[in-house]
C-alpha cells in the first residue's frame, strides 16, 4: 500500500519559494507520516541540489515562465521510479505543465 502525503499547508508562496525553514518542517512531517511519494506545486525551484530531502530521490519540473510554476517530486529511495515531462507550459495560451513520475517497487 502506498503512503501519499496528504498534508495541506503553503509550503511556498508567489514572493518565496520553499525555504530551508520550510523545507525542514516537510521533511520531518515526510519522516513522521513515512511517506512513500509527495509533490509541491508551483515550488518555484530551480537548484534541486539544494532541496535534498534524507532518504528520498528528488524530481524537478522546472518552472518554464516567469509566473511561478515548477513541481518539485520526492521519492522514498526504497522505491524505483521513472520521472518524464509530459507537456511544458510554451506559448501564451498554454497554461499548464505535465509531468508523469512512474513507481514500483524493485
Amino acid at each position: 500500500m502506498w503512503r501519499i502525503f496528504l498534508f495541506y499547508e503553503c509550503f511556498t508562496g508567489m514572493k518565496v519559494v520553499l525555504t530551508q525553514s520550510k523545507k525542514s518542517k516537510l521533511e520531518v512531517r515526510i519522516n513522521q507520516l513515512e511517506v512513500d511519494v509527495f509533490a509541491i506545486v508551483e515550488a518555484g525551484v530551480y537548484d534541486i541540489v539544494r532541496f535534498n530531502f534524507k532518504n528520498c530521490i528528488i524530481y524537478n519540473l522546472n518552472k518554464s515562465r516567469k509566473i511561478a510554476g515548477g513541481i518539485l517530486f520526492g521519492l522514498r529511495n526504497l522505491l524505483a521510479g521513472k520521472f518524464s515531462v509530459v507537456k511544458k507550459m510554451e506559448g501564451v495560451d498554454n497554461k499548464s505543465d505535465i509531468a508523469k513520475l512512474d513507481v514500483w517497487k524493485e
